[in-house]
């Protein structure tokens, strides 16, 4: 069985607990009002369930236009059993990117296209504004910072998809390991009779936000108009680590109890015995 759904599922993960079967139906905000009380939680897992609570109290309501922000929920985050500094830090106050000093202003460059492809980089750019994943720079940056260019390219599905061009500034980003999921890994998960769901998740990066005085690198010319990312933009080198770890974090409590639930990037697989459980 196979799902594909709206970005919002990390932030019913953090919203809804214990964990009720998947609906990809269902927005954090409609489940926010269907919460269990604290009844049937496992030792050590409360924390969770006050975050689930206060979760309710607090979350915004969901909108197809803008995104919602892991910060939107930073009280439920910080109830979460185990949740390192660094996740909280990140989800709080943004993604910090540089381990070595960024590259200094080289002026504006701006994107330029043909006329088909100027049509799909409109669309983009009308689609990040009014998920306010962009934004315009403010006068005070627009002699710093760090400028890059969209480009197009055709994907599998004859599409047109633009991409920002994040190349030269990912030279200055921190080099940071960590460990993706892996065959072997999802393999040992697997028992026999196994039932499975799959999820994929739309604009997954745009949930953790860039720390404000970082945006004005993040930034990109169109039509005689400056913007800078107000989010994890996609094509920054930083952005798988960021995004997993604060995943790992909103997943653990349900691993805590059993559920098996493996996630990669913006695929999450969840294994059950039963078609019930999954």
């Amino acid at each position: 069985m196979s799902f594909s759904c709206s970005d919002q599922v990390i932030l019913t993960v953090v919203n809804e607990w214990p964990p009720r079967p998947w609906s990809v139906k269902r927005s954090p905000s409609s489940l926010a009002h269907q919460l269990p009380g604290d009844a049937g939680c496992v030792s050590g897992t409360a924390g969770v369930s006050r975050a689930a609570s206060l979760a309710a109290q607090t979350a915004p309501e969901a909108s197809l236009e803008r995104l919602v922000l892991l910060v939107d929920y930073l009280a439920a985050w910080k109830l979460l059993p185990n949740v390192s500094a660094w996740v909280l830090r990140t989800v709080e106050r943004g993604c910090r990117q540089f381990g070595t000093p960024p590259l200094p202003f080289k002026g504006v460059f701006p994107t330029l296209v043909g006329p088909e492809q100027g049509l799909v980089m409109k669309q983009e750019e009308d689609t990040l504004l009014r998920k306010e994943a962009i934004e315009v720079v403010p006068p005070h940056d627009r002699e710093s910072g760090f400028n890059s260019r969209y480009f197009i390219v055709p994907k599998k599905d004859s599409i047109l998809h633009p991409i920002l061009d994040l190349r030269q500034l990912n030279r200055s980003v921190m080099r940071l390991k960590f460990r993706m999921l892996t065959v072997s890994q999802v393999v040992s998960q697997i028992r026999p009779e196994d039932w499975f769901v799959t999820i994929d998740l739309k604009d997954m990066y745009f949930h953790v936000s860039i720390l404000p005085q970082h945006r004005k690198f993040l930034k990109f010319a169109f039509r005689g108009e400056a913007y800078q990312y107000r989010v994890l933009p996609f094509g920054l080198a930083l952005s798988p680590r960021t995004f997993t770890k604060c995943v790992d974090a909103a997943l653990a409590p349900l691993r805590l109890l059993g559920i098996r639930i493996l996630n990669y990037i913006d695929d999450w697989l969840i294994l059950a015995q039963s078609e019930h459980m999954t």
